[in-house]
């Protein structure tokens, strides 16, 4: 017999728990997101433009005990900001294949106060923890919207 029958105390304490659950994971997503979108907003809005090359694709290679993954890479590249320094920067984004060829031309984005938390301008770089918060969050709320729907109202017992 299957330990989560519905019978079960455990299948039926997870089943009374699930709502708070799934509505503990919206608040969660939603700050994420909240914060995801506000760090991307406010280092685009003090960020500074300027030309880029990528000098170098660095191999990131999976974990040891894992097999099953490909290798990555990450752009690694090169820019001057507008005080004449010259700036290297390594891409937080892995990518398979790689996402761009040694000696392409970018667009960098970077604060002139911390350069080296520069930037290439495109959409992942800039907002990959605004979308995946986004489709978590969105997962999250359908689920529960779902079992919202499908769940039997609670009995009416009167006033209480």
């Amino acid at each position: 017999m299957n330990a989560l029958t519905p019978a079960s105390p455990i299948a039926a304490l997870i089943q009374k728990a699930q709502p708070r659950i799934l509505t503990a994971g919206i608040c969660m997503g939603v700050c994420l997101l909240a914060a995801s979108l506000w760090q991307t907003l406010h280092f685009l809005q003090g960020a500074v433009s300027a030309p880029g090359k990528i000098i170098r694709l660095q191999e990131v290679a999976p974990e040891a005990d894992d097999e099953t993954r490909t290798k990555t890479y990450r752009a690694v590249f090169q820019f001057t900001a507008a005080d004449g320094k010259n700036h290297t920067v390594t891409s937080q984004l892995n990518a398979y294949p790689p996402t761009h060829q040694v000696g392409e031309a970018v667009t960098v984005l970077y604060s002139a106060a911390q350069p080296e938390t520069a930037k290439i301008k495109n959409y992942w770089e800039l907002w990959f923890h605004t979308t995946i918060f986004s489709i978590i969050t969105a997962i999250f709320l359908i689920w529960r919207i779902l079992l919202a729907r499908h769940q039997p109202a609670a009995a009416s017992t009167g006033p209480r």
